[in-house]
């Protein structure tokens, strides 16, 4: 907390606000309610999770003080002007010294600071909920501000199933972004790694792509960092209406897998969708009578191989086209630490140890280095905007009914698996 009062007061906002990091954070309806309060003035707005103010004692004084303080598990605001006048108090460090004067945790000793030292009342806004409170008796949850969550005591909304959304984020996402309500995939394939399980469910986003009017289909891994304005800035240079197949090798030579039923040796290139890869309009509307309809589970057990063999297999050998190499895909396959300009790649892997060297959080913050590439400053003068995307893990977590901004809905279908579950996002300038 102290790190983030610093950092706050160093960027020149108007509001410092804290979420815990597993809490929904309603963004729109958060600024909405802040613009009713004058940042200039000394406001510190929150939730508290009892009905009376804490009592401690406070050290070296031995002294009892008593304070309201909001609980960090709804979130909290603090206005500018109350954030200068807490300086004394919490700046430089001085925040840490003052929590071991109550021995009370950061939102116990964010109260502490303002209400009992500064003498600032705490603005009670009830659409701040945290995991304390009864959740399921929330009625209008596109209304509020924060949610938590602990087990069972959830909000109370239709939408996905209770395994596939056991905190009831995704589904709450979807409720309040309608527009991105339909890029999550039921695949209905078995829930595991298995060769046949993965083209199964590449065959279910290949057939969803050709119902759109998208000009690419690109997929990634779901453990990939995916930029997505590099990645369109790179699809512009190709004519969807062209047959392209972009993408990495993984290896430096072609696969000589048995072929079956006729038991020959083949050989193919393939684009591994450990780093990513990509197929024109045109292309994906030639691959449907290898792919289309349940044809591409077939092909791969032909070859007895996973999904991007497959499509290597599909493009390079039965239609004779070549991959186009796009050096700015990275998998894990390379080693991560030779990357010298990471923010200009499309997509980035990691395995374990092999990641990028990056400066910015620690290993245990940021073990896969990619929260680092989240945070690099926008881009000034151009016309895009950064709109990163962190494909989610294996056990997908919290919210990703994915959206970005809205200039090129009819650009791109990124494709990110789940283990049973496949998820799009129209990509925009």
């Amino acid at each position: 907390m102290a790190r983030e009062y610093d950092h706050f007061m160093e960027s020149g906002k108007r509001w410092f606000c804290h979420v815990d990091d597993d809490t929904y954070l309603n963004f729109p309806q958060l600024v909405q309610t802040l613009r009713k309060y004058d940042h200039e003035k000394k406001f510190y707005l929150g939730k508290p999770s009892l009905r009376y103010p804490i009592e401690t004692i406070e050290r070296p004084t031995n002294q009892k003080v008593v304070f309201w303080f909001a609980t960090g598990g709804a979130g909290f605001c603090l206005s500018k002007g109350l954030a200068l006048e807490m300086m004394p108090h919490a700046g430089g460090g001085r925040f840490v010294k003052s929590g071991d004067a109550i021995r009370l945790p950061d939102d116990c000793t964010i109260g502490y600071i303002v209400n009992y030292l500064l003498k600032v009342d705490l603005t009670r806004v009830n659409n701040f909920h945290s995991h304390l409170e009864a959740l399921w008796r929330v009625n209008d949850p596109e209304n509020q501000l924060t949610f938590s969550y602990n087990g069972d005591n959830s909000i109370s909304i239709k939408g996905f199933s209770a395994e596939e959304d056991p905190t009831r984020f995704r589904s709450l996402h979807c409720k309040l972004h309608p527009e991105t309500s339909g890029h999550l995939i039921n695949t209905g394939c078995p829930k595991n790694y298995f060769r046949q399980s993965i083209c199964c469910k590449f065959e279910k986003e290949y057939d969803h792509f050709m119902k759109t009017s998208k000009r690419w289909f690109c997929h990634v891994d779901d453990d990939n960092y995916l930029n997505i304005d590099n990645l369109l800035k790179t699809l512009r240079k190709y004519d969807h209406n062209s047959l392209w197949y972009l993408g990495r090798k993984s290896k430096e030579f072609a696969h000589p897998p048995p072929e079956r039923p006729k038991l020959k040796h083949i050989r193919f290139v393939f684009a591994t969708t450990g780093a990513g890869m990509c197929l024109s309009r045109a292309l994906a509307n030639k691959l449907f009578k290898f792919m289309g309809n349940g044809r591409f589970v077939f092909t791969g057990n032909v070859i007895a191989m996973p999904d991007d063999c497959t499509l290597g297999y599909i493009v390079n050998h039965l239609l004779k086209l070549n991959l186009t190499y796009i050096k700015d895909f990275h998998s894990h396959l390379e080693q991560m630490k030779d990357l010298k300009n990471p923010e200009q790649s499309i997509t980035i892997g990691y395995f374990k140890d092999n990641v990028i060297n990056i400066d910015g959080f620690s290993k245990k913050d940021d073990p896969t280095r990619t929260k680092r590439q989240t945070l690099l400053p926008e881009k000034k003068g151009g016309d895009l905007q950064q709109h990163t995307v962190v494909a989610p893990t294996a056990k997908p977590q919290n919210t990703h009914c994915k959206t970005q901004s809205r200039r090129a809905q009819n650009e791109i279908q990124m494709v990110q698996g789940t283990p049973n579950h496949t998820e799009t996002s129209n990509t925009n300038d």
